[in-house]
């Protein structure tokens, strides 16, 4: 058994909550994007992530000015918003760092030229992402214990995780 001090063990508990944030809302806004594994295994500097099958050539050249692509890119961005408002949810405040890979794939999805429409894009889906991730909680809080106990989840494990707590949430309500 590994020794972890509270600090670590709330370390690795948030990182959990954020990537099961990004990973449940993606999966529950059913972005063409399946994600191939969820971990919190630390890579090349981050407390974890989620790999999705699509790569980002495809990614970018699906994410244009059609109707459809809009939609994509604006999923892609609450996706990305998502992990750390569930982080921020779990902790009970903002967390200080750790999304600056997300803020930076943010980014790149918002191409306006007017910097008052990237403002305003950013704000609306900030604001959706806060009501996905509300939305979903009881999926995020099963996917982050399954993170927990497995460190990674791969895409069958996820959907059985996010599957079983769904079906939790609607029995009991």
């Amino acid at each position: 058994m590994v020794f972890m001090s509270e600090r670590e063990l709330k370390r690795l508990k948030a990182a959990a909550y954020h990537e099961a944030g990004h990973a449940v809302v993606g999966w529950g806004l059913k972005l063409q994007v399946r994600p191939s594994h969820v971990t919190i295994v630390r890579e090349d500097g981050s407390l974890g992530h989620v790999e999705h099958s699509r790569t980002r050539a495809r990614r970018e050249n699906m994410v244009c000015l059609t109707p459809h692509g809009q939609s994509v890119r604006d999923s892609e961005a609450i996706s990305l918003f998502a992990g750390r408002l569930a982080q921020a949810k779990f902790l009970g405040h903002m967390p200080r760092g750790g999304h600056e890979s997300d803020y930076h794939q943010i980014a790149e999805l918002c191409y306006y030229e007017d910097h008052e429409m990237q403002r305003l894009w950013c704000s609306l889906r900030y604001l959706e992402a806060q009501g996905q991730v509300n939305r979903w909680w009881p999926e995020v809080e099963a996917v982050a214990a399954a993170l927990l106990e497995k460190k990674t989840l791969k895409l069958e494990e996820f959907i059985s995780v996010f599957s079983g707590a769904l079906a939790a949430a609607i029995s009991s309500s």
